[in-house]
């Protein structure tokens, strides 16, 4: 997860949720969303990684037992 944020990706948080909640958001606050939002689509991304990795590991494994019966 990025520690050093940009300032403009800062600024454009705090826009765009300022905009939204009508309320002044800190800049502090802006970085713990940036930072969620980083972590939910890491967490995603993982989860994505670790079923595609156990599709994949059922085809093998289907595969070599249908070799097998062959024999």
């Amino acid at each position: 997860m990025p520690q050093d944020l940009r300032p403009v990706t800062i600024a454009e948080t705090r826009r765009f949720w300022t905009k939204r909640t009508s309320e002044q958001v800190s800049d502090e606050n802006a970085r713990e969303a940036v930072r969620n939002v980083t972590g939910f689509f890491e967490l995603l991304a993982q989860w994505h990684e670790a079923q595609v990795s156990e599709l994949h590991g059922s085809s093998d494994n289907d595969a070599q037992s249908a070799d097998a019966g062959r024999t």
